[in-house]
């Protein structure tokens, strides 16, 4: 990587990250990493609660239609937070562990992964490299982030990749 950059004449005039319309798209797994919640004050789960961190990539030269007009979509990136919460928090069953735990499995089960090798008990994903180029039908949906002030992305749910259809992928584009 250069120290020095000659950026004169970049084109600055678009949004930094322009997110794609709501949907279903193709993806695949090009990254995960280990992350842990922040917590604080009003945090349900605690400081330190592990998280997978998932980078998803739409398969390349895929296209949606908005508003009568084309766009490819194809290479961007999609992220989701895969939160690995404990089974008590603060001495009590945690309500909503079940169904978290459940979004984890399904994943890995929409990722490809044996449904019986990811429910054993034991499952191992010590090596996270196994899981890369992996291929999941990713739900996102484009909403408007008031933290951030712009449009952003949410992935919502997972499926295996096989069951997307190109009508149900640009179905519901806002």
């Amino acid at each position: 990587m250069p120290d020095v950059l000659n950026l004169a004449g970049a084109d600055t005039s678009g949004p930094d990250f322009d997110p794609v319309p709501t949907g279903w798209y193709p993806c695949s797994i090009k990254k995960m990493e280990d992350k842990f919640t922040k917590g604080g004050p009003d945090s349900a789960l605690p400081a330190g609660t592990p998280m997978i961190n998932v980078h998803l990539r739409i398969r390349d030269g895929w296209e949606v239609t908005q508003d009568e007009a084309t766009r490819v979509v194809g290479g961007k990136f999609l992220f989701k937070q895969l939160i690995i919460p404990p089974a008590k928090v603060n001495g009590k069953a945690y309500e909503h562990y079940k169904k978290m735990m459940g979004q984890v499995a399904r994943f890995f089960i929409c990722a490809g992964v044996p449904e019986a090798e990811v429910l054993s008990g034991d499952f191992d994903i010590s090596d996270r490299s196994r899981f890369i180029d992996l291929e999941i039908g990713v739900r996102a949906r484009r909403y408007y982030n008031d933290y951030k002030g712009e449009w952003d992305n949410e992935v919502q749910s997972f499926k295996p990749v096989s069951e997307l259809s190109l009508p149900e992928a640009t179905a519901g584009i806002v």
